[in-house]
């Protein structure tokens, strides 16, 4: 059984999605507080934790910094998503993104993911104990499950809305795709159709303060 910890103060949520991964075959911890989250993960052999960015004695992103030598894989909850969070998901290559109000099917992806990971870690940590396998290698050639699905995934989460333009929608393409493949870049600029330096060049423009038109 794989371990889930559960680290959210929102009443409306913390319970329900505590149940929800008990039923789905988690054994799972839950609290509300920073710091109790950060003795838990010291203490506890977490293979995934769902973090709420704000928590009432510290920030959900430090907790995610701090537990970065861990085996712990983070998914991020937050009521208040923005471009900032976002990207500091990517760079810490959180397994999910998850927006309040949580959706079921987006929890079920990083249920899969987590347990396909963990599982290849363990054949992985088997064939090098046996030295039947070079595992570098059968890492170089193992094929993405995700990869078939990343784009279809990264349009769906676009939002794409009246007014907006042709760069913004392509930005958030982009920025999904890099989530979907958890901060990747050789991966998501194979996904996206370009190429790597065309995605550095984009995300370094991304970063520059846009000039304001003269009214």
């Amino acid at each position: 059984m794989m371990n889930a910890l559960v680290v959210e103060d929102d009443p409306s949520y913390a319970p329900a999605l505590t149940r929800y991964l008990h039923r789905a075959g988690w054994r799972t911890f839950q609290t509300d507080s920073f710091h109790a989250a950060k003795k838990m993960l010291d203490h506890n052999a977490i293979d995934l934790a769902f973090i709420d960015l704000r928590l009432p004695d510290g920030n959900g992103m430090a907790l995610i910094r701090e537990g970065t030598d861990l085996k712990t894989q983070f998914a991020i909850i937050t009521g208040h998503p923005g471009l900032e969070s976002a990207i500091q998901a990517i760079e810490h290559r959180v397994v999910g993104y998850l927006p309040k109000p949580l959706k079921i099917a987006k929890i079920n992806s990083i249920l899969e993911r987590v347990h396909e990971r963990r599982t290849a870690d363990r054949q992985r940590e088997a064939a090098l104990a046996n030295e039947d396998v070079d595992s570098t290698a059968d890492q170089a050639d193992a094929p993405n499950p995700e990869f078939d699905h990343v784009s279809a995934s990264a349009l769906l989460r676009l939002n794409v809305r009246v007014g907006m333009t042709v760069e913004q929608a392509e930005r958030e393409l982009i920025e999904a795709t890099l989530l979907d493949m958890h901060g990747d870049k050789p991966t998501a600029a194979k996904v996206l159709g370009i190429s790597l330096k065309t995605l550095y060049n984009k995300l370094n423009s991304y970063r520059r303060p846009q000039s304001r038109p003269r009214e």
